[in-house]
């Protein structure tokens, strides 16, 4: 009677230990599944086909994703690359107007002193537009002193004085950061012209994808 005893107080143990055992499996298991799926949500890949993706990180740093190069243009030092991290990509080029040391990682810097083609996309600059351009279609970046952006199909306003800039309707959308906005009388003016307007904001992150003939829109949630 006593040995049976023990047996089933050992047999009752041995229960207890698998039982814990299946337990912590299924949590561990469940933490894996947490963190993969959250690395997955954190890391944005845009999934480029024919195309290319011209993503805000902030006000001075827009990352050019191509097919076959991808490219960091920074307009200004900026301390918070936080954002970059948030998107797939492989190689990295750092295209400056000044030379700074930036404190992340990649395979080219160059400075941006002269026109240049990064795999298939152009970067050129010309009287105070910097222009992105690919399959035709020109992404500019409005730097001041100029009067013409005719020939951008998308403008983003890093300078806001724009009393010689006239809007027309071969522009499809217009950018600005929030705290740098434009005038009023020239947004209305866009406005008036069916040009989209989009403030550039710190909780989101703002994603232009460009094809040869049509472009995406995106903007989802910096959390």
């Amino acid at each position: 009677m006593k040995k049976n005893c023990q047996n089933s107080i050992l047999f009752n143990g041995v229960c207890f230990f698998m039982k814990k055992i299946y337990i912590l499996s299924i949590i561990l298991f469940g933490l894996v599944f947490y963190f993969a799926r959250t690395k997955a949500i954190d890391c944005v890949d845009l999934r480029l086909d024919d195309e290319i993706g011209v993503v805000f990180i902030n006000k001075s740093l827009i990352l050019v994703l191509g097919e076959e190069e991808n490219t960091l243009l920074t307009l200004d030092k900026e301390e918070d690359m936080s954002n970059l991290s948030k998107f797939k990509y492989d190689d990295l080029n750092v295209l400056m107007l000044k030379e700074y040391n930036i404190d992340i990682d990649y395979d080219k810097k160059i400075i941006f002193d002269y026109d240049l083609d990064i795999g298939d996309i152009e970067y050129s600059r010309r009287d105070g537009v910097i222009y992105i351009t690919y399959e035709d279609t020109n992404m500019c970046i409005y730097m001041g002193d100029s009067y013409n952006i005719s020939d951008c199909q998308f403008v983003y306003f890093y300078e806001t004085k724009v009393n010689n800039i006239l809007v027309n309707d071969y522009q499809e959308i217009i950018f600005h950061h929030y705290r740098n906005a434009l005038p009023n009388s020239f947004l209305e003016e866009a406005y008036k012209k069916l040009v989209d307007t989009y403030q550039i904001r710190d909780d989101e992150l703002a994603i232009l994808k460009i094809g040869e003939e049509d472009y995406d829109f995106i903007v989802i949630g910096n959390n």
